[in-house]
């Protein structure tokens, strides 16, 4: 079950797939983290929610910017090699967020 954040995805504007095992409180917590930070910062992006396993078919049809996982494992394949992947586990757990925020930051401007 994917669950859009934004119906309409446009090429111009940074795509982040958020995932986790069941596409919802994980996945949905670090989502609404990062659009906050992003709105406070003029950022825009478009955010999706996934399970884990649905990323190698996610993204063989998008080209996500980036991909967080949050709880989960990561994904060991399908996943094109130059898309980033980060572990979501520092909004999670509050340890290194704001490192991790900058880090979600740098990624997606030097993509635009």
């Amino acid at each position: 079950m994917l669950r859009l954040s934004l119906i309409t995805m446009s090429n111009n504007v940074p795509l982040i797939v958020v995932a986790c095992g069941s596409a919802a409180a994980s996945s949905h917590l670090i989502s609404e983290i990062l659009k906050e930070e992003f709105k406070k910062r003029k950022i825009t992006a478009q955010f999706i929610e996934v399970r884990v396993t649905e990323l190698p078919q996610y993204t063989q049809t998008k080209k996500p910017a980036l991909i967080v996982v949050g709880a989960g494992s990561m994904p060991k394949g399908g996943i094109p090699p130059d898309v980033p992947i980060l572990s979501g586990v520092p909004l999670m757990s509050g340890i290194g967020a704001q490192d991790f925020i900058n880090k979600v930051v740098e990624i997606i401007t030097k993509r635009k």
